[in-house]
């Protein structure tokens, strides 16, 4: 009798144990969630990024921040980490620790409030994809991180080239998949600030192509972006939007200004403008095209 009380009692004591270990984890998780936020960057000034949140008033000075470039539901690069320095009436600002690509506005932040400093590891259960980034010593031994943008314009270019020969041989679900290739890869390139990447983008909302909405005005921003950058293509079709007035207000000045920019650049597209702007003959407008081949309908 007594070993079966005895029995009885260890697995009580088994089940509490259990059940106490479940209510722990619940109230750690709970906790946890407390203890972080997620907002959305809303503006960049200098070196401080302003980010939007509900509750600003209780994030402490010196959490950390994590920043990142969404892809897809599912999917996003991860381009550094800042520390809250500030805040204000909704917001908080934050500085950056390390920088692994440029922020740009409405980044997701994910802040905890720990302001512990140390990286935090992307896991794929996570669903990010951390940055691919080389590593160079410098002469004082630091090891400096650079973001490689480039890879994904070189991307999209194969893509592009790939279409040009093959779509009439592709089926729709084909190129769907390779218009999604071709978006994914000019958001990463992007994320790097990388120039051409600002002038694909451009093209993509010129037309709207799959998650990138038909935007005009989205359209001239990064193709502003791009030609500020010093990308010649961009400077050449944006000189020719400000002397046509095509989705731009008119400006002779501004129009010779990023021809000049991109003829310096051996442009001859750029260079044939210029010569026929002095006796105000039109000549044929250059043409904003990515692939030269038709997509389906979305």
């Amino acid at each position: 009798m007594w070993i079966f009380i005895l029995s009885r009692n260890f697995i009580m004591k088994i089940k509490i144990i259990i059940i106490m270990a479940v209510l722990l984890t619940i109230c750690s998780q709970s906790f946890a969630e407390q203890l972080s936020a997620t907002g959305k960057v809303t503006e960049i000034e200098n070196n401080t990024i302003i980010i939007k949140i509900t509750n600003a008033d209780t994030i402490p000075t010196g959490s950390r921040v994590d920043l990142f470039f969404e892809i897809s539901e599912d999917q996003s690069i991860e381009v550094g980490q800042w520390k809250v320095s500030g805040r204000g009436k909704g917001v908080v600002f934050a500085t950056p620790v390390e920088v692994l690509g440029p922020p740009q506005e409405g980044m997701t932040a994910k802040i905890s409030y720990s302001g512990k400093e140390d990286r935090v590891q992307v896991t794929r259960q996570d669903h990010h994809t951390a940055p691919p980034i080389s590593q160079n010593d410098d002469t004082q031994g630091k090891k400096q991180f650079v973001y490689n943008s480039q890879q994904y314009v070189d991307k999209v270019r194969k893509i592009i080239n790939d279409l040009r020969k093959n779509s009439q041989q592709y089926s729709r679900e084909k190129i769907h998949i390779l218009q999604r290739q071709i978006v994914q890869n000019v958001k990463k390139a992007v994320a790097g600030d990388n120039a051409e990447g600002y002038y694909m983008l451009a093209l993509l909302h010129e037309d709207g192509v799959e998650d990138i909405s038909r935007d005009s005005k989205k359209m001239v921003k990064n193709l502003i972006i791009s030609a500020k950058k010093g990308y010649g293509q961009a400077q050449y079709i944006l000189g020719d939007m400000y002397k046509s007035g095509d989705e731009v207000i008119k400006d002779k000045e501004k129009a010779k200004y990023w021809l000049q920019k991109a003829a310096d650049q051996g442009h001859k597209g750029a260079k044939m403008e210029l010569e026929l702007m002095e006796p105000q003959i039109r000549g044929k407008e250059p043409k904003m095209q990515l692939l030269g081949v038709p997509f389906p309908e979305k």
